[in-house]
């Protein structure tokens, strides 16, 4: 189980380093053509206080240099001229807006990982945020395979703990495990009534016995075999 969740976090370690990727590449091709000074108008002056000190400690001077932090809060606050250009929809501003909840989500994941629903969801939005920004068909791909594998390992783990925790078969009283085919039964209720077993039908909570009596056939519960 702990290997399956460090797998799981490595895959979505490596998915959205590649968001990152094409992120940095949508704002690099959009923010240009936005802003006179893009770079300090755009980019520096929407930074947070600590994304300002890390971009002067280590001299970073591009988008690519960014973290996935830093590049979706450049995103969100300059959405609405962002948007306006490329007439991005409501729905697309609460994609990159659930964008940053994942990435906090998983940057502050521990050893023991997180919920399965959890991680769907976090792949559901990855995918559905990464039209937005002109994402490539390989990473659309990806995450499309990483939620098929995750819904298919979560159903062999229920069918797993199924098989071996379902319940057993209810075990017939005396009476019945010795009633087969052929054999002359009397009905409970009416012992005066006699027949011959034609069939029995294995069920629950009880078996359901057909017996030949009266010149036809008729379905019982309760009978025992005659003395």
């Amino acid at each position: 189980m702990n290997n399956e969740r460090l797998t799981v976090q490595s895959e979505m370690s490596r998915l959205l380093s590649v968001v990152a990727e094409q992120l940095s590449a949508f704002l690099g091709k959009i923010l240009p053509s936005l802003y006179d000074d893009w770079w300090a108008d755009a980019v520096v002056s929407v930074l947070s206080v600590g994304q300002k000190r890390r971009l002067d400690q280590l001299k970073i001077t591009s988008l690519r240099g960014l973290d996935l932090a830093g590049l979706l809060r450049v995103l969100d606050k300059n959405w609405y001229q962002i948007s306006q250009s490329r007439e991005l929809t409501v729905e697309a501003r609460h994609f990159a807006k659930e964008m940053q909840t994942v990435r906090n989500r998983w940057a502050h994941a521990n050893v023991e990982g997180l919920p399965v629903d959890d991680i769907y969801r976090d792949l559901d939005t990855i995918q559905r945020f990464a039209p937005v920004i002109d994402a490539d068909d390989k990473l659309i791909s990806d995450l499309q395979r990483a939620k098929a594998v995750l819904i298919a390992e979560q159903s062999q783990a229920l069918s797993s703990y199924m098989g071996t925790n379902a319940p057993a078969p209810s075990k017939p009283r005396n009476d019945e495990a010795r009633i087969e085919p052929g054999q002359i039964v009397v009905i409970k209720s009416d012992p005066s009534k006699r027949g011959a077993v034609v069939d029995v039908l294995v069920g629950r909570p009880e078996n359901r016995i057909r017996v030949f009596m009266d010149g036809a056939t008729q379905t019982f519960l309760r009978i025992s075999v005659a003395n």
